[in-house]
């Protein structure tokens, strides 16, 4: 289990899948596309991937979920998620909340360690 899924599982909503994708193919052994084996969604066209928490779609995913579920994790600024502004610090992958940034992937990383995560610290998603 990679730390994407690890944090997937734990805020995930009812009804919602870390898809796990194989081919699937029509009677004459032509490729349609894949199927999810846990929920059967069927990716043909669509893409239905799952979320990469390094990306503002996957960064906004784990926010409102956490903010949902685990209200309690924001009460404390000790966790490394939040930095001070400084004109340099701005960049693509952070934004601005209550005059403080916020980086995705210390979220992410902040996350999996309040969920309790024992694996790797390598990002695979």
């Amino acid at each position: 289990m990679t730390k994407d899924q690890f944090i997937f599982e734990k805020l995930a909503r009812e009804g919602e899948c870390w898809h796990e994708w194989t081919e699937y193919y029509n009677e004459k052994g032509l490729e349609l596309g894949s199927i999810c084996t846990k929920c059967d969604a069927i990716d043909d066209k669509y893409n239905y991937f799952n979320p990469d928490f390094t990306t503002w779609e996957g960064f906004g995913w784990m926010w409102e979920r956490t903010e949902e579920k685990y209200p309690e994790f924001f009460d404390s600024d000790k966790r490394g998620v939040f930095m001070p502004i400084k004109r340099a610090d701005i960049g693509v992958r952070e934004i601005c909340t209550s005059h403080r940034l916020i980086n995705p992937i210390r979220l992410r990383d902040a996350l999996a360690d309040y969920f309790g995560w024992e694996g790797s610290d390598e990002y695979t998603c």
